[in-house]
């Protein structure tokens, strides 16, 4: 699988319970050092059946309940596409195996639950947008996140390009339209030629018909978009995008265009061009949560220790949770006495208190930040604002 999901997440809360296995490894994506990744799984491989074996495990039993893994080990053609990190989940015989795009450290576990907390950064720091790339010869939409792209199906009506379109209107208008002159530079929204009577200008007449084209394209844009909200991104030749800008009746139209000949760019492409914009998006959310977060400690609206914090995951009480990344707080936990007892290094049956605290506000609905030191808003491992006092 090349990335996760909520659906991805929920499946594996339910799956997980003791000896659930838990594994990260960063990937190296090209070049020699690619042979490095089964390597260093092989090692990771080794490192949980030692925890295994520490939790009462005979080494039989630790070698079968890792076969999965050391099968995906040797399967040299899977090796030979990552992406920036892999996550490796088992239990019970069964493996999820995920391609992160986003940094890891090298991390294995053995616990009751699964350790989630570094595939909540994909799914809850969310930020989308459409991505429309027009030029005179081809129109393609796409939706985009951070991680991913997906061309959406355009209604059938919208026209392909400028030249549909003027074969249209030369059975209604009785004008000749063609785009053979040589091309003179990248972008295909060089001027088309048009020949006919009573038209006006071939400049007037050109306008006219790119200005319909783009309403035209406008209206199987909004079609396809219905009710949708997220901002609307144009690669386009800047002479396209300011047309379309002209026309346009979708909101909101995001005003970065990633300007250039759309044609060259492939969906990958598209996306490494949009993800500054997407980024941006997210690190302004992370802000605006920071400081609600500080305006919340002034009002006693919010918690950043890690007792407080966990009552208040389990309770519902969390709108918004900041968590220091790759940090842990292995312990133990007693919501019913309110008692917590916390370790240097992983014990067995301890559990990591930061990730606790993170799936349960996930759970309940709030919004996870797993950030780093830097963008903490506190001097702590958590800082939480509430939804209502404790």
């Amino acid at each position: 699988m090349t990335s996760v999901s909520r659906n991805d997440i929920d499946q594996l809360k339910a799956a997980e319970g003791p000896n659930a296995i838990s594994i990260y490894l960063p990937t190296f994506q090209a070049g020699a050092e690619t042979r490095q990744n089964h390597i260093r799984m092989k090692n990771l491989l080794q490192e949980a059946q030692r925890q295994l074996e520490a939790c009462g495990f005979s080494e039989s039993e630790s070698h079968k309940a890792m076969a999965p893994a050391r099968a995906l080990v040797e399967d040299l053609a899977f090796w030979r596409e990552q992406d920036t990190a892999l996550s490796v989940f088992i239990r019970d015989g069964r493996q999820w195996v995920f391609k992160l795009p986003v940094e890891v450290n090298e991390f294995v576990a053995v616990c009751d639950r699964f350790h989630l907390r570094p595939l909540l950064q994909i799914v809850e720091e969310t930020a989308e947008a459409f991505v429309l790339a027009i030029s005179q010869k081809s129109v393609r939409l796409f939706h985009a996140t951070r991680f991913d792209i997906e061309q959406l199906k355009l209604p059938d009506e919208t026209p392909a390009s400028i030249e549909t379109l003027a074969a249209f209107d030369d059975t209604e208008r009785h004008v000749e339209f063609h785009t053979g002159s040589p091309d003179h530079g990248p972008s295909n929204d060089r001027p088309a030629q048009y020949h006919g009577q009573g038209v006006g200008t071939d400049k007037a007449e050109e306008k006219k018909l790119v200005v319909e084209f783009a309403r035209m394209v406008d209206d199987g844009v909004r079609t396809a978009l219905r009710t949708q909200r997220a901002p609307l991104v144009l690669a386009a030749a800047e002479s396209m995008a300011d047309i379309y800008r002209g026309v346009t009746k979708y909101e909101p139209l995001h005003e970065e265009v990633l300007l250039g000949n759309p044609d060259l760019l492939r969906p990958e492409d598209l996306l490494e061009r949009v993800r500054p914009l997407l980024t941006d998006i997210v690190e302004a959310a992370r802000r605006r949560d920071a400081e609600r977060f500080q305006k919340a400690a002034a009002s006693r609206m919010a918690a950043d220790e890690l007792p407080m914090v966990l009552d208040a995951a389990r309770n519902s009480q969390i709108e918004t949770l900041f968590v220091r990344a790759n940090d842990h707080a292995w312990g133990r936990y007693d919501p019913a006495a309110g008692d917590i007892e916390t370790h240097d290094v992983q014990q067995p049956g301890d559990a990591d208190l930061l990730e606790a605290a993170a799936i349960g506000t996930y759970l309940h609905g709030g919004t996870v930040h797993n950030v780093a030191p830097e963008a903490m808003p506190a001097d702590s491992p958590v800082a939480a604002t509430l939804r209502f006092t404790m």
